[in-house]
Order: structure tokens, then sequence, then C-alpha cells
């Protein structure tokens, strides 16, 4: 079973990152989402940063605002190595999220959420 070892956050005037390292291998695997749900005081938004891979490699990158369904895709802007992943996204696209207390890692393998980390304020 698939259990994430460490997830945490860096936000910058000009970038907000994500970085998760987890314990299994999941080179087997067809697909891999990564994401961290940002979600507001009072959970009423909550926005998606992901990053997926499939076996052929990067597949996408993207900001989802959950509460207005509206979904970016951004430029690829990741480090992966061996069981850890560090995802960076233009602050301009994640917006007023940046200040939400509470982010939660999900780690999704052939479209099943596997693991899951919650970082709170």
């Amino acid at each position: 079973m698939t259990q994430i070892l460490h997830a945490g956050r860096t936000v910058t005037d000009v970038v907000v990152a994500f970085d998760v390292s987890w314990d299994d291998d999941l080179s087997a695997a067809r697909s891999v989402l990564w994401t961290m749900a940002v979600t507001s005081q009072d959970g009423a938004e909550t926005v998606e940063l992901g990053y997926r891979r499939t076996a052929d490699g990067f597949a996408e990158q993207y900001v989802h605002d959950l509460s207005g369904e509206r979904q970016q895709t951004v430029d690829e802007d990741a480090d992966f190595r061996d069981g850890e992943i560090t995802v960076r996204f233009p602050t301009s696209s994640v917006g007023v999220a940046t200040t939400w207390p509470t982010w939660r890692a999900v780690i999704c393998v052939d479209g099943r959420d596997v693991a899951e980390h919650v970082i709170a304020p």
C-alpha cells in the first residue's frame, strides 16, 4: 500500500510549489496523478493543483477551480525522481488560494486514490 512520507508547499510572489514523497514503486502504473487540493477557511472553495504522468511520460499539469469549474492547463514545471516529485505553478494561476489554510496531497494511481496527506496550518 502506498503511503505519503512527506508533503509540503512553498508559496512565493512568483511560484507556488508542492512536493510529495512516497514509499512505493509506481512505475508499473498506467497513470499517476499527484494533486494538492487547497481549501478556503470556510470549506466552500477548493482549488486543485495537479500533475499527471502516464507510461509515456508527462501528460498534463493544471490548476482547477472546483468551485467554479474553471480549469487552466499550465506548462510543465516539475522535478520527478524515484519516490519524490516537486511541481511548480505560476502564483497568478493559483490566485487567492495561496492564502488558504488547508492543503491536501493525494496520489491517484490508475484512477484510484491510494494515498492522502493533509497539510494544516
